[in-house]
């Protein structure tokens, strides 16, 4: 019945909205699975006073596009996403997730842009693609939908995000971006008055995630193979892949069992 369920959606067509408050891409219901990582992770709403969603599992998933310009159909990609499915209509990008994989992400609305000099897309420069943004609202959005096994096989593929891990909450971005500061645009180092962790911890965005963590327990692997939890913890350490070799386009390579 779900299958069934699910081919009745492939034509359904939802927004895929810029959301600067998620700090991970969230996947709903126009966006088909490629492949399940081991790890997921607890989401968190706009407001802590909120209970979280638990053992949201982190996934590569794929989501159709139709360039209203030139009709050709794209296939986005979303490595390290969070997938929500059905329980979610549209679907989230974190904007610096996607600059994080060499995406160009202008999404400032061109009637609000100081010189003018916006153009309120999402580019891809090593296929020479844009996506032009619209806004519902004050969002800037576009529309997906559903892909077919076809379109995925056939169809070109953007990589929005790719399959490196992905930790929002890690002290290297806040140092990355320290770095770039000058005498136009001073900056205290004292971390006593400039927190590093005071600037990625602030809970002010509409979704925050607690840290990656496997989805599959030892205490799951112990009681799948009949064996002591630490058995179980030692043959996770040896068999956990840490990576994945892929070509983008029609051909994938994965280097690891299945």
């Amino acid at each position: 019945m779900a299958g069934a369920a699910r081919q009745g959606q492939i034509s359904k067509v939802a927004n895929a909205e810029l959301d600067s408050h998620a700090d991970t891409v969230v996947a709903g219901s126009s966006c088909k699975v490629l492949e399940f990582t081991e790890k997921c992770c607890d989401v968190y709403p706009y407001s802590d006073q909120y209970d979280p969603v638990q053992n949201v599992p982190i996934a590569k998933v794929a989501t159709a596009y139709d360039h209203p310009v030139t009709g050709e159909t794209f296939i986005l990609v979303f490595g390290q996403a969070l997938y929500m499915g059905d329980s979610m209509e549209h679907t989230l990008i974190c904007p610096n997730q996607a600059r994080f994989n060499g995406v160009v992400i202008d999404d400032v609305p061109r009637h609000l842009s100081p010189n003018k000099s916006s153009t309120h897309s999402i580019f891809f420069p090593d296929e020479n693609v844009q996506i032009p943004l619209y806004l519902n609202g004050v969002i800037s959005c576009f529309p997906t939908r559903f892909p077919t096994n076809k379109e995925i096989q056939d169809c070109k593929w953007l990589i929005v995000t790719n399959d490196l891990p992905w930790e929002p909450s890690s002290d290297h971005f806040a140092e990355q971006e320290l770095l770039y500061h000058d005498d136009a645009h001073p900056v205290t180092h004292d971390r006593d008055v400039y927190s590093l962790s005071s600037i990625i911890h602030r809970n002010v965005g509409a979704l925050n995630t607690e840290s990656r963590k496997l989805s599959t327990p030892d205490s799951e692997i112990a009681r799948i193979f009949n064996c002591s939890p630490a058995i179980a913890q030692k043959t996770r350490l040896v068999t956990t892949q840490k990576g994945i070799h892929s070509v983008t386009d029609h051909l994938t390579r994965r280097y690891k069992t299945k």
